[in-house]
Order: structure tokens, then sequence, then C-alpha cells
């Protein structure tokens, strides 16, 4: 896939075809390829993530398990990689179209005004005396934004005019780096997510090998309380012994001590 969108790289973000058709790509070429890569990249996902299933459920070693966690991690970072290079084609595809349809828009507003410029424009008002008349190099050189095909040589563009397409310019300069800027936080947005995800798979494997821990240390409590149980049963029948030898060496006592008494009266 990174191949193929390297490949194909030039003729996917070219957007001249928006006004001229030189384009050697299709709008309907543009989208099979986005939508055969979003198909490919959901696929994929399915993919590693049934490996990852059925290597956790195999009977394998800790050595092997490792190593296909390991290689499925590779595979999911050359995945990633590919999802970034198509993303950041994508963006500059739509930056580049909607600065082409921006200026298509200014062109066709020229041509509607150029009939309306061309009726008067056949006489000149007489100079001024003394006045001195304004040069070409006076208000600056048109610049190439509107210099399209098919543009009307006897199309006079005046002082107002030129302005106002200046001030639309700037308007789309704006708006086209305001754009980029959304990009670039989108794209650092989508880094972030990926490395809290990374993160959160981290600490999820560290509570499960917590959690493992604590099931062997409760195995091994619930064995010690078993054999404390059985030392208090033993100590119990042991203090019951001793108390009953008490008590017989007690009876005996008084039975010797009223038997002397009665034979020494």
């Amino acid at each position: 896939m990174k191949n193929f969108l390297r490949e194909h790289r030039d003729d996917y973000i070219d957007a001249t075809h928006v006004m001229f058709s030189t384009s050697r790509m299709t709008d309907a070429e543009r989208d099979r390829i986005d939508k055969e890569a979003q198909q490919f990249v959901f696929q994929c996902r399915e993919v590693l993530k049934n490996m990852r299933k059925e290597v956790r459920n195999q009977p394998l070693t800790p050595q092997q398990l490792e190593h296909h966690e390991g290689v499925i991690y590779l595979l999911e970072d050359h995945l990633r990689s590919a999802c970034k290079l198509y993303s950041e084609q994508k963006a500059i595809r739509v930056k580049r179209a909607y600065d082409r349809q921006k200026l298509s828009k200014l062109e066709s507003e020229v041509k509607k005004k150029a009939p309306h410029e061309t009726e008067g424009a056949g006489e000149e008002p007489p100079p001024v005396p003394g006045e001195a008349q304004p040069s070409a190099a006076a208000y600056g050189d048109v610049p190439d934004l509107f210099s399209f095909e098919g543009w009307d040589e006897n199309v006079v563009i005046s002082y107002e005019e030129f302005q106002m397409f200046e001030e639309e310019n700037k308007k789309l300069y704006e708006e086209l780096n305001a754009l980029s800027d959304e990009v670039k936080s989108i794209e650092g947005r989508v880094i972030e997510i990926s490395q809290l995800q990374k993160v959160f798979t981290e600490k999820v494997l560290e509570q499960d090998e917590d959690m493992e821990r604590i099931v062997h240390k409760l195995g091994g409590a619930t064995e010690n309380v078993k054999d404390g149980n059985e030392q208090l049963r033993q100590a119990m029948k042991n203090n019951a012994g001793f108390r009953i030898s008490i008590l017989f060496f007690l009876l005996v006592m008084s039975f010797s001590l009223l038997f002397l008494d009665w034979y020494n009266p």
C-alpha cells in the first residue's frame, strides 16, 4: 500500500483538473483509491486482530508468545505508517482542490463582469491638461492568479476590481493557512491518541500481570489460612486434655486431703 501511494502520489494530489483537466488521474480514480485504501486498512486490522487472538489461544512457550507478539506489533506499526502516509496525501489533495475551486470561482466572477467593462472600453476619455497620467506600473503587475487558459485579452480590470481580487486572494490565503493548521492539529491529535493507546495497552498488560500475582498470593494465603485453622483445632484439643488433667489432679488432691483428715482425727 505504501509503495502504491508513493508511486501515484503526484497524480493523486494534483488538483489542476478542477480548472484545466490536465491531470492524468480523474476524480473517480482518486475516489476509488480512497475506497480501496480504507477497505485495505480495515481488512488488515481485522486480520491482525484475529492473529492476536489465535496466538493467545495457542499453547505456546513464553518465548514463542513474545516472538509472535513482536511480529504482530511490527505489522501494526507498518500499517500505522501506511495510514499516516495516506492521511497526509488526502489532506494535501483536499487543500489543493479547495484552493483551485476558489481560484476557479474568482475566474468565473471576472468573466461575468467582463462584458460590462468592455462596452465602455472602446473610447478613452481625453487626458486632462497638466495632469500626469498613471502608468501601468502604478498599479503593479496583475499576478498569475488571473492567467487562466481561455482568458480574454480584451478584458480590462479596474483598480477597484484589482483591489477586490487582492482582498479575495488574501482571504483565500488565510483560509488555506487555517486549513493547513487544522490538518497539522488533527495529525498531532492522532499521534497523541496513538501514544495514549500505546500507554493504555502497556498499563492493561501491567494490570494483568498484577492480577496474576495477586491471584497467586491469594492462593498462598488460602493455604496459610487452612494451616492456621488446623493448628487452632490441634491447640484446642491440647487445651482440652490439659484442662482434664488439671481437674483430675485437683480431684485426687481433694480426696487425699479428706482421707488424711479422716485418718487423723
